[in-house]
């Protein structure tokens, strides 16, 4: 990685973008029931604030 990358802004930007990325596709692949039941309770919340 050349020096005159890590002083781009967009260089963290796209960094930020990928943790994100990472993180979803982690979460998605996660068998893990609870991690689901999570997920889902989180999704109903977004849903509920949405609707008021």
């Amino acid at each position: 990685m050349p020096a005159g990358d890590s002083s781009s802004p967009h260089t963290g930007i796209h960094h930020a973008a990928l943790a994100l990325r990472w993180t979803w596709v982690t979460l998605r692949a996660c068998p893990s029931a609870g991690s689901r039941d999570r997920a889902a309770r989180v999704a109903a919340a977004h849903r509920r604030t949405r609707e008021r």
